[in-house]
């Protein structure tokens, strides 16, 4: 439970972090903005913490602010040595830059996933 982990460390912005990504997928949005904004306060390099809030403003129809967060979240995932998750997510902002309506669901559907599991459990389930 990420509430209880929270109780207990207050400071974990890996905490904060999936939990925002549960709010994500629940569509219960201040709730989730609030915990990315939190994560990265305490921890301005978690590259996961943009991909969440990158998801967030997506959602919410602000593509200039998604694409800048998901830009930085490529930027940390390739400086700290994650090849994977920054392959992903350079193909997600891929799609984000064009956004035809068909490519639409493939793109919510990466945000569901990676609200939901994080990007460890992601790369295995993409490809």
């Amino acid at each position: 439970d990420l509430n209880k982990a929270l109780e207990l460390n207050p400071d974990s912005a890996e905490a904060y972090n999936y939990r925002g990504g549960a709010y994500l997928n629940l569509q219960q949005y201040k709730n989730a903005i609030a915990d990315f904004n939190k994560a990265l306060e305490l921890n301005p390099d978690n590259a996961e913490a943009y991909l969440g809030r990158s998801g967030y403003y997506y959602q919410m129809g602000k593509r200039e602010n998604a694409i800048a967060d998901m830009e930085k979240a490529i930027q940390l995932f390739c400086q700290q040595g994650s090849s994977d998750a920054c392959q992903k997510a350079q193909e997600v902002l891929r799609l984000m830059q064009t956004e035809s309506q068909g490519k639409l669901t493939e793109i919510l559907h990466f945000f569901a996933i990676t609200a939901g599991e994080g990007i460890p459990r992601l790369i295995d389930k993409v490809h």
